[in-house]
């Protein structure tokens, strides 16, 4: 897609268009490490998500727009965890994992893991961790059935 596509008619930058194109790439396409080791793709996790899109502190590693870069990270946040969703509901995406935190056996290290979660992804996250991964009109169609044994 050109730059043009992610504006508006009245001429302002549509940054929901821009970070929805933009989180699809990022979770369908393999990176360097990935050619260079696995030579598979894998699937992309929340945190590498967020990481990439609204890094704690200073500016995303991506070459972003002006405009996105101008807002806050609790608008960043919002935006990523709608346009993750919004993904999903159109089928682009789909969850193929969760990584739940034992609550119980948490120790010094899991805590601060914890806290810092809390921080990257705000207070009113649930605490798992979701790998995102995207699928083809066939793993859609799967999915929308439901799992059969045969």
């Amino acid at each position: 897609m050109t730059i043009r596509e992610f504006y508006r008619p009245d001429g302002k930058p549509d940054d929901k268009a821009w970070l929805y194109d933009s989180v699809l790439t990022f979770i369908a396409q393999m990176n360097n490490h990935e050619r260079a080791y696995t030579g598979k793709k894998m699937p992309r996790t929340e945190r590498s998500i967020y990481n990439l899109f609204a890094p704690l502190s200073g500016t995303p590693f991506l070459v972003t727009r002006p405009s996105w870069e101008e807002k806050s990270r609790k608008v960043k946040r919002a935006m990523l965890a709608a346009v993750l969703k919004r993904l999903i509901e159109d089928g682009k995406i789909r969850v193929c994992g969760m990584l739940y935190p034992n609550l119980k056996s948490m120790n010094g290290r899991e805590v601060s893991q914890r806290k810092s979660d809390t921080h990257l992804f705000g207070s009113d996250h649930d605490g798992v961790i979701r790998s995102y991964d995207e699928t083809n009109a066939l793993q859609a169609i799967a999915d929308a059935l439901g799992e059969h044994d045969a």
